[in-house]
């Protein structure tokens, strides 16, 4: 945790889709450099693809949840299947067993969920979507959460970001890693404390 611990509010900033071997390492970079933990929620297609950037990851101290294998719609049937398989890719890339979970896209039906208590999962949601899926531009995605933070009154801010797209590798997150540090610069202005799961 860095920033002003004594200030009431905290940021947990939260990043799905990944690891991606062109994005990830970038976001590291930038977190490394002023020493804020985060959490990354991975596919396990995306780990079989770049096992030394998880590893990577957990070397820094970032917390690793799950957030399914294939990130297909047919996750919602075969949920036991792709989080057991994910969960295990995990382990045998870094040696953790994660209870973190965030479904894709968000969609979590009452038999996941039930689930999820039964294997101790813990489901981590977000309250302010970076909308970074839509491909906008950095200043537009630092518009956005700034403009939720300034209308929130909740104490803890969770920020869905995104440093891969699904299982695809042809994608662009060049503009989610210039958001981030204006936003990290944003936040220590204003002297919130950053936290991870």
């Amino acid at each position: 945790m860095t920033g002003n611990n004594n200030f009431k509010k905290e940021i947990f900033l939260t990043f799905d889709d990944g690891p991606s071997e062109k994005f990830t390492p970038k976001i590291l970079e930038t977190l490394k450099e002023k020493n804020i933990k985060a959490t990354f929620f991975v596919c396990g297609k995306n780990v079989q693809r770049c096992p030394e950037i998880l590893k990577e990851n957990v070397k820094e101290g970032h917390k690793i949840g799950i957030h399914s294998f294939s990130h297909k719609r047919s996750f919602l049937i075969n949920y036991k299947k792709e989080i057991e398989q994910t969960g295990e890719i995990i382990f045998k890339t870094v040696g953790i067993k994660t209870n973190l979970f965030r479904a894709p896209w968000g969609i979590c039906p009452f038999y996941i969920k039930k689930y999820l208590r039964e294997k101790n999962y813990s489901e981590i949601f977000w309250t302010i979507d970076s909308k970074d899926w839509r491909g906008w531009e950095a200043k537009k995605i630092v518009k956005n959460i700034i403009k939720k933070i300034n209308s929130s009154q909740r104490e803890r801010e969770i920020i869905l970001f995104h440093d891969g797209k699904e299982c695809d590798i042809n994608f662009d997150r060049s503009q989610t890693v210039f958001a981030l540090k204006d936003l990290i610069e944003e936040f220590l202005k204003r002297g919130y404390s950053f936290s991870s799961f």
